[in-house]
């Protein structure tokens, strides 16, 4: 979504100063005009899609403020329009991931809280649920409810090969209410109940 948003706004960018700096007799004053826009532009989108590259936005101002003719600008210009949508998009990636991997350490830290649920991961990260629950999936190819049954699964599966506690008491261990629902869930994810599984063992 910001990606699209970036390239609309650098293409009315580019029109707008296409008609202006390249413009026969542009003065000095329109020319200081477009040049503290173009930084304010740049600025706010680089701000807005979180890009924390000191290196990458120093260049980026600098080459926009040090320009000292119209056509030097406008050179410049032409070169960021090209450059920052793939920048920005490869942050955005980079970003995805890192958050990804975090979402997933999350869970493995915290799957043994009965709580434990889309709201109170998107909280913890300063997310809108619907869009956790989306990007999730995107990014992992799974249903969010899903990883976290399948990780409450796995650590049942430890606890009935090495344990004698009751179902009850392994369910409240893994982050589920009672013995039913760690037996509807086990039996969804490994197709057998608790109890049969812990015979096999």
């Amino acid at each position: 979504m910001l990606i699209g948003k970036t390239e609309k706004a650098l293409e009315r960018f580019y029109a707008v100063y296409r008609d202006n700096l390249l413009a026969p007799k542009a003065s000095p004053a329109v020319f200081k005009c477009l040049q503290t826009d173009a930084l304010t532009l740049f600025h706010r989108l680089i701000h807005k899609a979180g890009v924390t590259d000191a290196e990458f936005s120093g260049r980026v101002l600098q080459g926009i403020s040090s320009a000292e003719t119209a056509q030097l600008l406008w050179k410049r210009m032409q070169i960021l329009i090209d450059e920052i949508p793939g920048v920005l998009n490869a942050y955005r990636k980079s970003h995805n991931y890192q958050l990804r991997d975090d979402i997933i350490l999350y869970i493995r830290a915290h799957y043994s809280d009965s709580n434990l649920s889309a709201s109170m991961i998107a909280d913890h990260f300063g997310i809108n649920p619907a869009y956790l629950s989306v990007f999730f999936r995107e990014q992992t190819g799974e249903r969010l409810i899903d990883h976290m049954n399948r990780i409450r699964v796995e650590a049942a599966k430890q606890l009935l090969m090495h344990n004698e506690r009751s179902l009850d008491g392994i369910a409240a261990t893994v982050g589920l209410n009672d013995s039913h629902a760690l037996i509807r869930v086990f039996k969804k994810y490994v197709g057998m109940t608790p109890g049969h599984y812990r015979q096999q063992q």
